[in-house]
């Protein structure tokens, strides 16, 4: 009997529900605050394709990325990231651990600056399925 690997999709998925069960400091403090604002749909670990992203509102087609200080020695990896998420016709927002906890209001007025829409919505649902097929693609044309 010979193994399969495991499918790429489902350690994606167990990834991100690992990532779920213990977030940072900074990625609960800003679900709480923008919670607290009114946003009505938060997705959290949410992967589109092989990336996985600290936070998703698809209401204003937003991922955000809230980044610790490791993330200075990995900003060209970063960029890639985003580049290919703005591609995939997201909006994308970076933000410092320590501009979520000490500037928390000007932090979800950045956020409150995307609009929300139902075309908004449209427009994520379609970027992740993109990404995702992108992901797939990618996957097969290198076996």
């Amino acid at each position: 009997m010979s193994e399969h690997a495991a499918d790429p999709r489902d350690v994606i998925r167990e990834r991100a529900r690992a990532l779920r069960k213990r977030p940072t400091g900074a990625e609960a403090v800003l679900r709480s605050l923008l919670r607290d604002a009114g946003e009505r749909r938060i997705r959290r670990q949410f992967a589109v394709g092989s990336v996985i992203v600290d936070l998703a509102i698809p209401r204003r087609n937003l991922l955000i990325e809230v980044d610790g200080g490791y993330h200075a020695a990995q900003r060209d990896r970063d960029e890639h990231r985003d580049a290919w998420l703005r591609g995939l016709g997201f909006n994308v927002l970076r933000l410092r651990n320590e501009e979520v906890l000490v500037q928390g209001v000007t932090v979800v007025a950045r956020v409150h600056s995307f609009a929300e829409s139902d075309d908004a919505q449209g427009r994520f649902r379609l970027a992740t399925r993109t990404g995702r097929a992108s992901s797939y693609a990618l996957r097969h044309a290198a076996e």
